[in-house]
């Protein structure tokens, strides 16, 4: 097609008047440009500010604040995030559009919430009085290997449980039994939600882990025996070794490494298969030896509401409770420095001296016999139990006559000393 046949003809006239026509517009248009733009205001973002109470048994460095529009249903995707400042105890929400709010403060360890209802209309809240109630509480981590936590394990009820694992809590004074205790993207388990008051009455509860294995279809379950005092926030971690170790056959303490794994004091590093190495010839960490220790305990209550005592440990240590256990325990007292020393291999000589207090922790005695004259420890500052040790029989050194103290214990041998204390214990 050419170019001509979209071409018109144009009487003179009309053309005029079509030129005419276009003037027209076009001065319009420049008028309307002239005139200032009506753009709608922004409207001003306001803040919601106020202050936290805390029991006395709650960690304050562990609130979490937020607010969330009332309308939509507490959506984690809609709530705004604010700030807590730990020493002076007060919030600050920022960013807030004009609207009713529920303004919520919660307390990561224990779950405990209180939250307000506040309205945004164009200028900051302030005041507003968050309290904590001091409520009783179960909860803990679930330790399973990360294949019961993922998508052949899909979770069917968020509160109960899925495929893979249940968790049931039995108060063994009353006989109730709640089983929707599983939270937290399913890696936690916790009584907030067993009662519409939300907490957790004093006494003694027997909980249960029961696993079905996604990689071998194995079942497998655990029950503990825990007591809970009026309003305490008991941390528990429901350990259960579901795994094979492959690497203990040629162990020469094989035995007493499948004995600390039935116990739920290990797990080892799970292979994702049903199997797990338990590396037994690896140097044992000081903070992994009270870890051990404190499960062989029984993860007995910790007084979270403290400070750290030692300078080098924190809340983001995985082994904080146990460490903290530790020093309230009188079984470890820290180096000069002010420090714990987490990650240093532990040496046999300080080994002895812990399991010595530990075992006056447990209030046991174990019958001893002459102790062995080690060659090397005269010097040693942990002489008397490193012969206490010997007089057990929980070690017999080296057959050279040695004890080694300063040589880092390996975790065959930490499974070792923990399986004789405890047989000697009960002997």
């Amino acid at each position: 097609m050419s170019i001509r046949s979209f071409v018109k003809p144009v009487a003179v006239g009309a053309a005029m008047l079509m030129l005419a026509s276009s003037f027209a517009a076009t001065a319009a248009s420049a008028e309307s440009i002239s005139q200032p733009l009506q753009v709608a205001a922004k409207q001003e973002l306001s803040g919601v500010m106020g202050t936290v109470t805390l029991p006395d048994d709650i960690i304050s460095q562990d609130v979490n604040v937020y607010a969330v529009l009332t309308s939509a249903d507490y959506a984690w995707d809609a709530r705004i995030a604010g700030t807590y400042d730990a020493a002076s105890g007060t919030f600050n929400i920022q960013g807030l559009a004009d609207g009713e709010y529920h303004i919520v403060a919660w307390v990561g360890d224990g779950g405990a919430v209180d939250q307000k209802t506040v309205t945004v209309a164009g200028a900051d809240v302030q005041g507003v009085q968050l309290s904590i109630p001091r409520v009783g509480m179960l909860n803990g981590y679930i330790k399973l290997p990360s294949r019961f936590f993922d998508d052949e394990c899909a979770q069917t009820d968020w509160k109960k449980g899925d495929a893979c694992f249940t968790v049931e809590v039995k108060n063994t004074d009353t006989g109730q039994v709640w089983d929707r205790t599983i939270w937290h993207g399913m890696q936690e388990w916790g009584t907030q939600y067993v009662d519409e008051d939300g907490y957790t009455p004093a006494g003694n509860y027997l909980v249960t882990l029961n696993t079905t294995d996604p990689a071998t279809k194995a079942q497998k379950s655990r029950s503990w025996s825990i007591s809970l005092r009026s309003g305490e926030l008991r941390q528990f971690d429901l350990v259960l070794n579901v795994d094979t170790f492959t690497d203990i056959s040629s162990s020469a303490f094989k035995t007493e490494i499948q004995w600390l794994a039935d116990q739920g004091v290990t797990t080892g590093y799970s292979k994702g298969d049903g199997t797990a190495e338990y590396r037994p010839t690896a140097q044992t960490t000081r903070d992994a030896f009270v870890e051990f220790l404190y499960r062989a305990a029984g993860q007995p209550s910790v007084d979270t509401s403290v400070a750290s005592p030692f300078n080098d440990v924190g809340w983001e240590n995985e082994h904080y409770r146990a460490i903290l256990w530790a020093y309230q325990s009188g079984l470890v007292k820290g180096w000069d420095d002010g420090g714990f020393h987490p990650y240093q291999s532990i040496q046999r000589d300080a080994v002895a001296t812990i399991l010595k207090r530990y075992a006056e922790y447990l209030d046991v005695d174990i019958e001893q016999d002459a102790a062995a004259a080690f060659s090397d420890i005269s010097t040693s500052e942990h002489a008397d139990n490193i012969r206490w040790l010997a007089a057990t029989g929980i070690t017999t050194g080296y057959a050279d006559g040695t004890f080694k103290p300063l040589q880092p214990v390996t975790r065959d041998a930490i499974a070792a000393f923990l399986y004789r204390l405890n047989q000697k214990s009960h002997s």
